[in-house]
């Protein structure tokens, strides 16, 4: 295989996420979600009752993205902030029932791909991914430059 064509491969990668990032999908429900609302779903998912400054860091976007975010989720029905007695400044955020479902629902899609990409490695040695991760990690630093 010849250099440009392992660049074109790449390139084919790096345009699937874009598109990935433009486009809703389905987690087995009606509901069809973008990139940042199913991180989000994930985040608050993993960690009930996080606050929108901790999901900001988590999420690793501002606070006004993630208040379009949260109100998407909550017009969507799969979140909801509850007011706790006595700390009105903080809000809590929840999955809801439906959010719950999602949350699960893209879990286990993720397993699944993990599946088949962990199947796809078992045919390199110990040394093959070792280097084949070591030249993600080069790649991963010239395009954050």
């Amino acid at each position: 295989m010849e250099e440009h064509e392992i660049f074109n491969t790449f390139v084919q990668i790096l345009n699937w996420a874009s598109e990935r990032n433009k486009n809703s999908k389905s987690y087995g429900t009606d509901d069809k979600l973008y990139i940042a609302e199913i991180h989000t779903l994930v985040m608050i998912g993993k960690m009930p009752g996080i606050l929108q400054k901790e999901l900001c860091k988590e999420v690793g976007v501002t606070k006004g993205r993630m208040s379009v975010i949260i109100a998407h989720l909550q017009e969507k029905n799969l979140i909801e902030m509850r007011r706790e007695q006595g700390n009105g400044c903080t809000i809590p955020i929840y999955l809801t029932t439906l959010g719950e479902q999602i949350y699960h629902n893209h879990n286990e899609q993720e397993m699944n791909m993990k599946i088949q990409i962990y199947q796809v490695l078992s045919k390199c040695s110990q040394e093959e991914i070792e280097k084949f991760n070591g030249i993600l990690r080069d790649i991963l630093e010239i395009l954050r430059q």
